[in-house]
């Protein structure tokens, strides 16, 4: 299956990242202007940086005291040392494309096909019947605010419009 994402914006006074993608079974179909299969939008809860215990090269445990531990020695029922934290980068890019190829593996094993927006107006199919969809939602109010710089990060941006083949299961 190929998919393309549409759009990568901010979910209105939230920091929810929405992702707009497009699934094809195949690039040829793409290539004839064939319309998607299925269409999904995503709310992702994505972070830009997170926090992590510092490691040696063995994955001993820094303490703030610059002593590493060998984290098999501890008791987990007694008192823990105080940690010497990091913040490192996400890997963003990476976790939206695994957000949608785990998604289009559902869909696939659910057979759903057409669209599964918030746009309830739009028809959704299982197994080839048509599935009532969140009719009380309303449409998703999105800008560009990017209060977590998720939209900042490097390759978020190129992933608008990149044509990325999954290779999970097909419909």
């Amino acid at each position: 299956m190929i998919y393309k994402i549409v759009e990568i914006s901010t979910v209105l006074d939230t920091s929810l990242t929405y992702v707009l993608v497009e699934f094809w079974l195949t690039l040829e179909s793409i290539r004839k202007g064939d319309p998607p299969l299925l269409t999904n939008d995503f709310l992702m809860q994505l972070q830009a940086t997170s926090t992590r215990i510092i490691t040696n090269g063995d994955g001993w445990l820094k303490t703030v005291e610059g002593i590493f531990i060998d984290p098999n020695t501890l008791d987990p029922d007694g008192p823990q040392p105080e940690w010497e934290l990091e913040t490192v980068p996400r890997d963003v890019p990476a976790e939206i494309k695994g957000n949608i190829e785990d998604y289009e593996h559902r869909a696939s094993t659910s057979q759903l096909t057409g669209n599964h927006t918030a746009d309830a107006s739009k028809p959704l199919y299982k197994e080839g019947q048509i599935v009532t969809q969140r009719v009380d939602t309303p449409l998703v109010k999105r800008d560009q605010s990017d209060p977590k710089d998720i939209l900042a990060k490097t390759g978020v941006q190129d992933l608008i419009g990149a044509e990325i083949e999954v290779r999970l299961a097909t419909l």
